[in-house]
């Protein structure tokens, strides 16, 4: 049997890994169309069919029911949380944000220095998070698949590519009806919450909020309105159960600041009269103004009385005074709105996102999971452009906490898409032939040692491989994509040169926005035209992309604790390991308790005599043309048919090595030997020399041929925090699959 090696655990994905799923392995293409009815990226493992140490199995579900009631939001009764709304606070920090803050129970947060910064930062990157999005999205567009205005399709796009879990919205324009219809579009991909304009829906204001499901539980959410078509609250479960509860402010803008401040007082207003309402740990949206001259271009000393009021707002939810993006950049300039007008163009930072940043102390592992701070865990503050036509950028966080399960930094596998890469192929080739003399000179000297022979030849091929690949990967960069970070470059250097006059600065800065813009809805398109193009031939199939079409999408599924055999706290309770690390080694060492043979090993001889024992019980006998055909070694041609008869589409093992690698290096082969000149190197021959020193000799030490990746399933019943409860299923490398092949076809 196979030795089964776990590594770190992680989150559950569709390849089973003992680190963080990539999605190098795939390059994700199709139709318009059925990009807004399912999302093929990084597989979400269905309730109870994961865990953070790996997943493989894609089976499909039937499709989810329609879940929209038609309402434009839920109301389900909001549950209170923290302290009671209108209460008098003392622990609230100096309006400048800066130095230690008192979080009002005796627990002082020290300034955090730049060494401990990076540390930190390092260290929350490890843990699993989710991505928090806002974008003015300037209209509700078009619902034609190819119009150049169809931003809905587009948006999912934008959320699965840049794994947005909750993405909120400001002038959306949405109805009940245009909700229903993008609800049906997206399969069951997104949910939506939305709040519309009382009088106008489709002309003015809208708020919403997009959850991906294939990220973010819509279970337990409760959406309050509190300004109709301007303010909507949510509160959503992420981070392992805790509940997060949002804000999404879009401000007025062309009534002027008094029609700001009376906005944002109006808010405030309805918290402190509506006790039930729970107060918000993160705020965000277009709020129309700016808190500093640095955040307009060309800037602008005309003050905004809007700001105080926005100001009590934040007091009053006891969230930062600056926001996240700024407080992590104080020195640059960036900007999230940009507009054209003649020979003058505009630049503003109006879309900001607040958290909250003080600690409160509690008794409970859920009371502080729940009141930390946001801002203490957050990390990757962005301000990007979107592929639809805005004349606003996305801004974005990503938001995990000091107790989530640490996650590994995700395992390499080969990128098939670069199989056809002329010049991976021609490095690919050389080192073959090298590894090829090798082995050659080793038959020829008999020079066969432990620590070289074909074994340790081909495991090193193989890690050459992977490596030559990955690197491939990072130099291939489309002509457009190359051209789109250049402009981006100047477009930063431009922001920061302050040489340059700010009227020239903003025209010269809004060129590049618009010229990115247009690079971005040229890829889309070309994206769009290749997945059609897929959608028409494997649509309409039983083929793994149709079953991916009709799955149901639901967030991965997390092992956060193993229950510790034998070990009582004080109280006499069970104790739990967190560590991703020591659960691993958990896994491992139960599985391996399972396959022992016996509690305790018999000696050589009397493990001998019990096997002969047993086989004398045995009456079915081979004739002699069976015995010999068992004893004959592996031949090319055994290898051949095995390789034939594989799949394609199937994970790979440790070494990250898929069959088609093996496919199509045989091919190369095959056309080589058709040509003089050409040095033709089979794979496949290799691959027999290998098989035969395994046979003579075993494995050898220190080679991964017959390890495997685990992944546990869960079996649906018994507590998570018990490893007995979960279903094992190991991935194996592909050279030792089409042995066992071979093998199983003779017996």
């Amino acid at each position: 049997m196979p030795h089964q090696r776990v590594v770190q655990p992680v989150s559950v994905e569709r390849r089973i890994s003992a680190t963080v799923p990539r999605n190098e392995e795939r390059k994700d293409v199709r139709t318009e169309e059925s990009e807004c009815r399912t999302d093929s990226g990084t597989h979400s493992g269905r309730d109870g069919e994961g865990s953070p140490l790996q997943t493989e199995a894609c089976r499909g579900r039937p499709d989810d029911p329609p879940e929209h009631s038609g309402d434009g939001v839920s109301s389900p009764n909001p549950t209170e949380s923290g302290h009671p709304l209108g209460e008098t606070r003392s622990d609230l920090p100096g309006e400048n944000g800066d130095g230690p803050c008192d979080s009002g129970d005796g627990l002082e947060l020290p300034q955090i220095q730049p060494r401990a910064a990076r540390r930190r930062k390092d260290a929350l990157c490890k843990k699993t998070a989710i991505r928090v999005a806002s974008l003015n999205m300037d209209g509700f567009g078009s619902m034609a698949p190819d119009a150049i205005e169809n931003k809905w399709c587009k948006i999912y796009r934008l959320m699965k590519e840049n794994r947005i879990g909750v993405l909120l919205l400001q002038e959306t324009h949405l109805t009940e009806d245009r909700v229903n219809a993008l609800h049906k579009l997206f399969a069951s991909r997104v949910r939506i919450y939305f709040s519309a304009h009382p009088e106008l829906p489709t002309r003015r204001n809208g708020v919403a909020f997009v959850l991906n499901k294939s990220l973010i539980s819509t279970s337990g959410v409760t959406a309050v309105e509190i300004i109709p078509g301007r303010a909507l609250q949510l509160t959503i479960k992420s981070l392992g159960g805790s509940e997060i509860t949002l804000l999404n402010i879009y401000a007025p803008s062309s009534e002027g600041a008094q029609a700001r401040t009376s906005f944002f007082q109006q808010v405030g207003e309805t918290y402190l009269q509506g006790r039930n309402i729970a107060r918000p740990q993160l705020m965000a949206g277009d709020f129309n103004n700016i808190e500093d001259v640095v955040d307009r271009l060309p800037a602008s000393d005309q003050p905004d009385s809007s700001i105080m009021a926005l100001d009590d707002l934040k007091v009053l939810f006891n969230i930062m005074m600056t926001d996240g993006w700024r407080e992590t950049n104080p020195h640059r300039c960036d900007y999230t709105f940009h507009r054209k007008s003649g020979d003058r163009a505009s630049l503003s930072r109006l879309d900001r996102i607040y958290t909250t940043h003080i600690r409160k102390t509690s008794r409970t592992f859920r009371d502080v999971f729940l009141m930390q701070a946001l801002y203490d865990t957050a990390y990757e503050w962005k301000i990007e452009q979107p592929a639809l036509k805005t004349d606003h950028c996305l801004i974005s966080v990503k938001l995990t906490s000091e107790l989530a399960p640490e996650v590994g930094k995700g395992r390499p596998v080969f990128p098939l898409r670069l199989l056809r890469d002329k010049k991976l192929a021609k490095a690919m080739h050389e080192r073959g032939l090298k590894a090829r003399e090798e082995i050659v000179v080793m038959e020829r000297t008999e020079s066969r040692t432990q620590d070289c022979n074909p074994q340790t030849v081909m495991t090193a091929l193989k890690r050459d491989w992977l490596k030559m690949a990955r690197e491939r990967e990072k130099q291939v960069i489309p002509t457009m994509m190359s051209e789109m970070n250049a402009l981006k470059a100047a477009a930063d250097r431009t922001k920061q040169d302050r040489n340059m006059s700010d009227k020239d600065k903003a025209l010269k800065v809004e060129a590049h926005m618009v010229q990115i813009e247009r690079i971005k809805l040229k890829l889309v398109r070309q994206s769009q035209e290749r997945a059609r193009a897929l959608h028409r031939i494997e649509g309409e199939r039983p083929t793994k992309y149709w079953t991916k079409l009709h799955k149901k999408q639901e967030p991965r599924e997390i092992i956060h604790a193993f229950e510790i055999k034998g070990s009582l706290s004080d109280t006499g309770e069970p104790t739990y390991q967190r560590d991703s690390r020591l659960m691993a080694e958990m896994a491992r060492e139960h599985h391996d308790e399972i396959q022992a043979d016996e509690d305790t090993p018999r000696p050589g001889m009397a493990r001998t005599s019990a096997v002969q024992e047993v086989l004398q019980h045995v009456c079915i006998s081979l004739d002699e043309d069976q015995q010999a055909d068992l004893r004959e070694s592996v031949s090319n041609a055994d290898i051949l048919t095995a390789l034939r008869s594989v799949q394609n589409g199937s994970a790979a093992g440790a070494d990250g090595i898929q069959y088609e690698v093996w496919k199509t290096l045989n091919e190369r082969f095959k056309e080589d030997k058709k040509h003089e000149g050409r040095t033709p190197l089979d794979v496949v021959d290799m691959l027999r020399v290998v098989y035969d020193d395994v046979e003579s000799f075993g494995v050898a030490p220190g080679c991964p041929f017959s390890e495997g990746l685990m992944c546990p399933l869960y079996k649906q019943k018994g507590e998570r925090t018990n490893i007995a409860n979960y279903r094992p299923i190991t991935l194996l490398n592909t050279d030792y699959k089409l042995l066992t092949k071979v093998l199983a076809k003779r017996l």
